[in-house]
């Protein structure tokens, strides 16, 4: 066991004392344990059937394994109750996050995420395309049906931007300094869209 983790970890510390008491226990004469299981098991009792919730993975494993492994000698009892109370505690810490809709800004940032993920791939999958490698777009994989699945309307699965959150969360982005830079980011953008806009009217009234 990783002494660390058991000195961090109240629950891999209860259970190394147990276990040690255990091991004095076992290794008694048999006329000579009554009187010391019966008061040993006192101190312990409290602590066992109040297990703290446990701080670590490692913790909450050996919780459900003392459980489960001692469930024939504490069968409904509260020191089974409460180790799998103690590892549901921390286990419960991992439920994804409530859903919600990405602002303008994370979407924006999603966009700039997938337009460089997929010029990394390509440059990893076609090295010998060089520049050119972002230009060669696979098709037949499978995956067009994830947008385009056969005997539904496009139109009708939920869009892409329904994954940036998602996405963002499992590739470590820094929602604060989206946050940070929506306004000059955004502000950017919108000049540049203004600008390109302009550039299309003066085309099309100058090919009229």
């Amino acid at each position: 066991m990783n002494t660390a983790t058991s000195q961090t970890d109240p629950v891999l510390a209860l259970l190394t004392e147990y276990r040690a008491a255990c091991a004095t226990f076992n290794s008694k004469p048999e006329d000579d344990t009554e009187e010391w299981a019966q008061s040993t098991w006192r101190r312990l009792q409290p602590d066992m059937e109040n297990a703290p919730i446990a701080q670590s993975l490692a913790g909450a494993i050996a919780a459900l394994e003392f459980a489960e492994r001692e469930e024939v000698d504490f069968m409904d009892s509260p020191a089974t109750i409460a180790f799998i109370r103690s590892a549901l505690g921390f286990l419960r810490k991992f439920d994804p996050p409530a859903p919600r809709t990405a602002t303008r800004a994370e979407l924006e940032a999603y966009n700039e995420w997938l337009h460089m993920e997929r010029r990394l791939l390509a440059a990893e999958l076609y090295p010998e395309l060089g520049y050119d490698a972002e230009r060669f777009v696979p098709v037949g994989t499978g995956a067009e049906e994830l947008h385009l699945p056969q005997g539904v309307n496009w139109a009708a699965m939920p869009s892409p931007s329904t994954r940036a959150i998602p996405v963002l969360m499992a590739v470590g982005a820094n929602f604060d300094r989206i946050r940070k830079n929506s306004d000059r980011f955004l502000s950017d953008t919108e000049a540049a869209c203004m600008a390109g806009a302009l550039e299309i009217a003066k085309a099309e009234r100058g090919a009229q």
